[in-house]
């Protein structure tokens, strides 16, 4: 289920959503240009996207852990609680992982 939607300025339409997922459409909706699923975990949800300037995927969105984060992470780490925390990704204008963290993972 898509829980975001954002064009960029050459209207390509980004779709965001249940199960870490973002969906780059070309302009004319006739083709998926890229599909990508930044986490293996069904509970995982994308509830931001933004296009940056250089073609470059920003998304945050909502994890119950278990987020696969590069290893440069700012928090590799959640806590040992379980609660959701959050996670915030940049994907390359292809929609490849430049880096992933948590995000407020700290207890």
């Amino acid at each position: 289920m898509a829980n975001v939607m954002v064009r960029d300025s050459a209207g390509n339409l980004y779709l965001g959503g249940q199960g870490a997922f973002v969906i780059k459409l070309t302009s004319d909706g006739a083709k998926i240009a890229f599909q990508t699923k930044v986490s293996p975990n069904a509970q995982d949800t994308v509830t931001a996207l933004a296009v940056a300037s250089d073609g470059s995927i920003l998304i945050a969105g909502a994890t119950s852990g278990d987020f696969p984060v590069t290893p440069d992470a700012a928090e590799p780490q959640p806590s040992s609680n379980p609660t959701p925390t959050g996670f915030f990704a940049r994907l390359n204008a292809n929609g490849k992982v430049i880096y992933a963290s948590y995000l407020n993972a700290a207890s």
